[in-house]
């Protein structure tokens, strides 16, 4: 186990057993005006858990992924089982209001857990390809069209079966050229040893590709990685705020962003701006802008 995977583990045995204590125990059983207590103190405790997973991820790994790693622990890993807790508490009283109250929070926990399941153990690995078709002026005189792949956010700490799997659909398409907005793997803290290897099986998928795209691959820094550290020894074009034009008869050129470039909308106050425009300058083709934050295109 590495460090986030211990803390993780230690934060929700803290949590789940202060967390039986205040529904078993603390808690009253009965007596006025006691579901709106339990309201009032489950509250001051998910505030507490989201709290604390912000405070140890951001001084412990200076990492909002940490945070948010922590945040879903508190919610689905801890939160939700004292909340179901609760319920079967309240299920022993005779009290109907208590019994309503019980309903609630059963319900609410299920649905957290079904979120849960769903996120954790079905969509990471639910491979859609979605196919969009593109038509411009500005690509008048080709002879056939151009088959764009983008492959980004792997987001992964262990290169493994579903990755291979991502590569061998991205081969059967038959690419003409391959974008890669960044973020393949995930490390933190960061393991300079376990990087390599995760590296070294990322090459290795890269490698194994049968259809290798007739324009290449062209790639940009994510949020968790610099492209020149993961993909050097691969051939993959890296762009940084610079602009890459391929053969003349693709009637492409691509500009690819650096990670803070990408999160400046595109106008004349960005620091790209004047570099776009020259790249577009008496090109007649099109212009493909690459970034990983979204937030560029907010100029469009």
């Amino acid at each position: 186990m590495n460090s986030i995977q211990i803390t993780s583990l230690l934060y929700d045995i803290l949590g789940l057993s202060v967390g039986a204590w205040l529904v078993l125990r603390a808690l009253p059983a009965r007596g006025p005006w006691r579901l709106s207590r339990d309201l009032f103190w489950l509250s001051i405790f998910g505030g507490c858990l989201l709290l604390l997973a912000y405070e140890v991820g951001v001084a412990g790994y200076q990492s909002r992924f940490a945070v948010l790693r922590l945040a879903a622990h508190a919610l689905f890993l801890v939160f939700t089982p004292v909340l179901l807790l609760r319920a079967f508490a309240c299920l022993q009283e005779a009290d109907r209001r208590a019994r309503f109250f019980a309903l609630a929070l059963t319900l609410t926990g299920l649905a957290s857990m079904a979120v849960y399941v769903q996120a954790s153990y079905l969509e990471p690995h639910d491979l859609q390809i979605r196919r969009y078709e593109y038509r411009s002026d500005r690509l008048k005189g080709l002879t056939e069209p151009i088959k764009i792949v983008v492959l980004a956010d792997f987001q992964s700490d262990s290169i493994g079966s579903f990755e291979e799997e991502v590569f061998a659909r991205m081969d059967e398409e038959k690419a003409d050229l391959i974008l890669l907005p960044g973020d393949w793997i995930q490390l933190y803290p960061y393991d300079a040893e376990r990087f390599e290897e995760e590296r070294t099986k990322l090459l290795a998928l890269f490698a194994s590709l049968k259809h290798k795209p007739r324009y290449g691959f062209y790639a940009v820094d994510g949020d968790v990685e610099r492209a020149r550290d993961v993909l050097r020894g691969t051939g993959v074009h890296i762009l940084e705020d610079e602009v890459a034009r391929l053969p003349q008869e693709s009637r492409l050129q691509i500009f690819g962003l650096l990670r803070p470039s990408s999160r400046e909308t595109l106008g004349p106050r960005c620091s790209w701006d004047t570099e776009y425009f020259i790249a577009r300058q008496g090109f007649d083709g099109l212009t493909i802008l690459l970034g990983h934050s979204p937030d560029f295109t907010r100029g469009f």
